[in-house]
């Protein structure tokens, strides 16, 4: 054992010694200069128990239901005990949920499974990692912005087609980073599958009417037909079987992992059961 550290239940370090490593509370990095915790979306600050600007998912009916979730800095509505935040934000846990269960699903390793997960989400190098978020311009211009996140038919094709393969040849991040695209490109963001910065735009609009009341955030729902589509073309790649599709079981197995991980994180999901699914 290298080093040991013990925290309070917001994260201040109660001993320990000095740190060796940077990675501290729930694993996350610690600025040695500023204390603050860097979650990927935003920074933390372990002593006040709270984030260091507003949540950006901003205020949701659903939200205004609840006083512990209306203070848009606290931190897990303020059940650390219980709740762990994984990026400060919302939507790419999904991420990891999906594909680590589809993974499993279709026979992948666990040893290979979790060197790919990461790079699905919003850890260091992951398609959801701040640097290559749709929202950072300069991914508009280098064209991660339209590949992760607003993939073309042609390009989902290719990603879909050279999944198993990179999987096999350990390519984690290339695996990574197309099993995201798929997911948005065939399921949250479909309807603007191929439109590149219009298409973010058009998810932009789309996210704040959510904020209303007016519509479902497509990023925050499990279960309809655009997201069992998706994940029956995943499982069909990884398993390198165009024939193959999840039984109604399996689909109600991934939809219930991704509600039993929103229950662990207070996160909230919309839920639709198309019934869909192979007997």
């Amino acid at each position: 054992m290298l080093s040991r550290h013990d925290f309070l239940p917001f994260g201040e370090e109660w001993s320990g010694a000095p740190a060796r490593e940077t990675r501290l509370f729930t694993g996350k990095e610690r600025d040695a200069e500023t204390g603050l915790d860097y979650f990927g979306a935003r920074y933390y600050r372990a002593d006040l128990g709270r984030f260091t600007t507003a949540d950006p998912i901003g205020v949701t009916p659903k939200r205004l239901m609840d006083p512990q979730r209306l203070n848009r800095y606290s931190y897990v509505q303020n059940r650390p005990l219980v709740c762990v935040d994984p990026d400060g934000r919302y939507e790419a846990w999904i991420h990891e949920v999906v594909s680590a269960t589809l993974l499993r699903m279709a026979g992948v390793s666990q040893q290979n499974a979790s060197e790919i997960v990461p790079f699905t989400g919003s850890q260091e190098s992951g398609a959801d990692h701040w640097k290559n978020k749709a929202v950072m311009p300069w991914n508009w211009v280098n064209g991660v912005g339209a590949s992760l996140h607003f993939p073309s038919k042609g390009q989902l094709a290719d990603d879909l087609a050279g999944l198993r393969g990179n999987i096999d040849a350990g390519q984690s991040q290339r695996a990574g980073w197309s099993m995201h695209a798929v997911q948005d490109g065939l399921g949250a963001h479909s309807a603007f599958t191929g439109a590149s910065v219009f298409g973010g735009l058009g998810h932009a609009v789309q996210s704040l009417l959510s904020v209303f009341g007016l519509a479902d955030n497509p990023d925050r729902v499990v279960g309809d037909a655009k997201f069992i589509f998706m994940a029956n073309c995943l499982y069909a790649s990884i398993t390198g079987d165009r024939d193959a599709e999840l039984t109604a079981d399996q689909i109600n197995e991934l939809i219930e992992a991704v509600r039993t991980r929103a229950g662990e994180l207070g996160k909230e999901i919309v839920v639709k059961q198309s019934g869909t699914g192979k007997k």
